[in-house]
């Protein structure tokens, strides 16, 4: 079951029970046989369907069964936990603090936990590691991280079910890139302080430079103004 196989001369007659009882075809319960393989579906199942199904064959030969057990477990009210967003792979220099967060829903709300890949049991807020919550956002920060490659995960779970999923965290010791990296950032930042006192001493240049012809300009003024009080003495 759900399909069985059966063979035999004179082809065999088929029965379906359940635990015990025939299954007869019904709006529910659908016998089919097509050829050798015989199958019983149940249109929809009900947690009344539970039990054991058995395929019983037989002729003028001899007989046969075949058992199968069916399980229907009730629906759980609540929704399965899922992720509205994953945490995101990360990359940091040894000594340098890591947040890893991620936000879940589920009803009822559920329990949520951190590990390393590799080992089964989930991290505790101990040692280099603190677990963070807000609201439907939780998070690990890992403080100082050591150098290496791993990969943590992140579950949860609540009566309902559970997901997971799997983050890449990258730790370097930085050495030698580390230090271009910073030369690189520095550069710019020279290079902007450079052209700042460039400005600063074209601006105070053109300043003097206005000053000393206002100077000028009041000087020609003065003359202008002496002559023609001259003048108007002579005459």
């Amino acid at each position: 079951p759900p399909g069985s196989t059966v063979r035999g001369h004179p082809p065999p007659q088929v029965l379906w029970l359940h635990d015990g009882q025939e299954v007869a075809e019904s709006e529910d319960f659908h016998l089919h046989r097509k050829q050798n393989v015989c199958t019983l579906l149940i249109q929809e199942v009900f947690p009344e369907d539970t039990g054991t199904y058995t395929c019983h064959a037989w002729n003028p030969h001899g007989e046969d069964r075949t058992e199968a057990r069916l399980t229907v477990q009730e629906p759980q009210d609540g929704v399965q936990p899922w992720f509205i967003t994953r945490p995101k792979a990360a990359c940091a220099v040894a000594g340098q603090h890591v947040l890893l967060s991620c936000a879940i829903a589920g009803e009822p709300f559920p329990q949520f936990s951190w590990s390393r890949a590799g080992r089964r049991r989930p991290l505790t807020s101990a040692g280099e590691f603190q677990l963070l919550q807000k609201d439907d956002v939780v998070s690990l920060l890992i403080r100082s991280g050591q150098s290496h490659l791993a990969a943590q995960g992140g579950g949860q779970r609540n009566k309902v079910g559970e997901c997971s999923c799997v983050v890449s965290l990258s730790v370097t010791d930085g050495g030698a890139e580390a230090q271009e990296e910073e030369e690189e950032d520095a550069a710019p930042a020279r290079g902007l302080l450079k052209r700042c006192v460039e400005t600063r001493e074209r601006g105070e240049e053109e300043l003097r430079q206005r000053e000393a012809q206002q100077l000028d300009f009041r000087s020609l003024l003065g003359r202008r103004a002496g002559s023609a009080r001259d003048n108007q003495t002579r005459t």
